[in-house]
């Protein structure tokens, strides 16, 4: 199992067994720290896992090197530190947004539509039926 797979093993099971409380919204910190519980393999100053590397609506350099739908997403990112867990297979619908803030992509519904070469989708979700 990669990082990114036992950080969205350790964050579903947390949603699953808090569900809607507020324990849902975390600091960056209290995200590694909650993977850290489970899998103490992750380093505890996040160098090789971050946050923003399993959320559903961001994209960092890495996911540009296969489809953005196949990573691991566990996470939303809120703002630049705060973070709300969902889980794996989550429903989203939003906006994907690269590290620049335009539009990576975007959900519906829980399925991914790309726009990694940021053309074709405007600043705002598009309906894609």
């Amino acid at each position: 199992m990669t990082k990114l797979e036992k950080a969205c093993e350790a964050i579903t099971d947390y949603v699953q067994k808090y569900h809607g409380e507020d324990a849902l919204i975390k600091s960056w910190r209290e995200v590694i720290d909650l993977v850290r519980l489970r899998y103490p393999d992750i380093d505890p100053d996040g160098s090789n896992m971050h946050p923003s590397d399993i959320c559903y609506n961001r994209a960092n350099a890495m996911h540009k090197t296969k489809r953005f739908d196949k990573w691991p997403h566990a996470l939303l990112k809120l703002d630049r530190a705060t973070y709300q867990l969902v889980g794996k297979n989550y429903s989203y619908t939003g906006n994907i947004l690269d590290a620049r803030g335009d539009v990576y992509g975007f959900w519906k519904d829980g399925i991914y539509y790309d726009n990694s070469d940021h053309t074709g989708v405007p600043d705002t979700l598009v309906d894609p039926s």
